[in-house]
């Protein structure tokens, strides 16, 4: 007679599994979740497969208005439609019944279980952050990278596969910028990476007024509100990123300057930055890109008959895309 029934393995998989899971899986010592907005699963429009929308401009206006006069009523202009593709990601191990027969069934079972969910919900997490982070490092490239921004999913192919929605990468350089829907372009505008600039007080100034002035425009030309609130650099950059941000005096001069960088955004240092030693990013709120995550990995358990063993299966699913180009910045990385 076995130690253990196939019967129990289901509950004693699952009990183990979670208890670790929970103890292993943190997505608070992540970086995607500072980085976009998460969102769960179940708000998608074609969930759990993938998520589409158009992007309005011209809402909310306000216009003033005299005692009596009829409210203005404003059209609604079209962006650009965008889709994001969500995948499953899943891995499982199997329990022979054979070992179901041994004196420790029990302990070997367990032992099992512990090594695989713990291995696989902490890899979730790194996983979810390379993809994040490689769409950072791969949406400076002229020519794209379908590994990263092709959002096809079933039935909703991406007709910008390689490249985000307005057919441009996420990082765009001077000759190839974003295009305004409803409005000309005027000088430097729609140009959110500029591969030859290294990190500097005065660099980091210049990308901030490109990204809070410059750029700062809806579709319509309109002006928006950009507010910075991280500087994301490799650990090649740490201790230049932490003394712009954190010094009380201008780092580099003699005249006891005051540092008018301290403070204005959190720095964020990223060992898994590694296409280029030296590129840094700026990232506002949400960073105009949205995540969807079904969270911790699930576990399920199902029966194998023809090979006489037990599944334990982990899963999650998770899909990340940009629908505004205009909330993040790139610097000293090329475009090819």
């Amino acid at each position: 007679m076995p130690s253990i029934s196939p019967s129990e393995l289901p509950k004693i998989l699952t009990d183990t599994g979670y208890e670790v899971v929970a103890d292993t899986y943190r997505p608070k010592d992540l970086y995607y979740p500072m980085i976009g907005k998460v969102t769960p699963i179940a708000s998608a429009t074609d969930a759990p497969y993938g998520h589409k929308a158009v992007g309005m401009v011209g809402v909310g206006t306000p216009t003033r208005r005299k005692d009596g006069e009829q409210v203005s009523s404003q059209r609604m202009g079209e962006g650009y439609p965008w889709q994001i593709a969500i995948h499953e990601y899943s891995d499982e191990i199997s329990i022979p019944d054979s070992m179901l027969e041994a004196q420790n069934a029990r302990q070997r079972v367990v032992s099992m279980t512990e090594l695989f969910t713990r291995s696989y919900a902490g890899n979730a997490g790194i996983d979810k952050d390379r993809i994040v982070l490689g769409m950072l490092q791969k949406g400076t490239l002229s020519a794209g990278s379908r590994e990263f921004f092709d959002q096809s999913y079933t039935a909703n192919p991406d007709t910008n596969a390689g490249f985000i929605y307005d057919g441009k990468p996420w990082f765009a350089a001077s000759g190839n910028a974003h295009p305004l829907k409803g409005a000309t372009n005027g000088s430097g505008q729609g140009v959110n990476l500029t591969p030859s600039l290294a990190l500097s007080s005065t660099n980091l100034d210049t990308l901030l007024t490109s990204m809070t002035v410059t750029n700062a425009i809806d579709e319509r030309g309109k002006p928006i509100r950009i507010q910075p609130r991280y500087l994301l650099v490799p650990r090649q950059l740490r201790t230049t990123a932490l003394q712009i941000l954190n010094s009380e005096l201008n780092p580099g001069t003699g005249n006891n300057d005051v540092n008018a960088m301290r403070g204005m955004l959190e720095p964020l240092v990223c060992d898994h930055l590694q296409d280029d030693s030296d590129a840094w990013w700026v990232l506002a709120d949400g960073s105009g890109l949205m995540i969807f995550d079904s969270g911790p990995p699930a576990l399920t358990t199902y029966r194998d008959d023809s090979r006489k063993c037990t599944i334990l299966q982990a899963s999650y699913r998770f899909g990340a895309g940009v629908h505004d180009w205009r909330y993040a910045a790139c610097a000293n990385k090329a475009a090819s």
